[in-house]
Order: structure tokens, then C-alpha cells, then sequence
């Protein structure tokens, strides 16, 4: 289901704390059918915007500004980072 796809973008966002596109082509080639709802998610799992099913062009400002302070804020990013130890 596209709205469980959704999710799993807005969270990955939210665990990355990162600005996240995801693009999805529409209408029908061979036996795939194409959805489309092409999405923009923000590092706090939100949705900045949403395409619908038909072919469509979203356009939207990033503010990467933002993204140090909600990393501050977030630590458990770095945290996992500074542990991580290759096999």
C-alpha cells in the first residue's frame, strides 16, 4: 500500500535527520502499473509535499539551514556514528 510507503520515507527522514525525495513515475509499462505520489519529507517525519497519481513536477524550497540545530537537538545520530565498529 502507498500509504505504508509513505511512512517508511517519513521515517527514515526522522531517523536521519535528513531532508528526503522520493520520485515515483506513473501510468503503465508492460504488466507494472505506476503509482506516482512522488513525495517530499522533512528530517521531523512531516510531509512538505505530495504529488498525486498523474504526472506532476513538485518544486519546493529545502531549508538545509536547518539541519545542524535539529542535529543538536538529535544527538542520536552522532552517537551511533562515533560507536559504530566495522566486523
Amino acid at each position: 500500500p502507498m500509504e505504508l510507503f509513505e511512512w517508511e520515507i517519513r521515517v527514515q527522514s526522522f531517523q536521519n535527520i535528513l531532508f528526503t525525495a522520493m520520485c515515483n513515475r506513473v501510468g503503465q509499462e508492460d504488466h507494472l502499473t505506476f503509482a506516482g505520489e512522488s513525495l517530499i519529507s522533512a528530517p521531523d517525519g512531516s510531509l512538505i509535499l505530495k504529488a498525486g497519481n498523474q504526472e506532476e513536477l513538485l518544486i519546493a524550497d529545502i531549508p538545509t539551514e536547518q539541519i545542524p540545530a535539529l542535529r543538536e537537538n538529535r544527538p542520536w545520530l552522532s552517537l551511533i556514528r562515533d560507536n559504530y565498529r566495522p566486523l
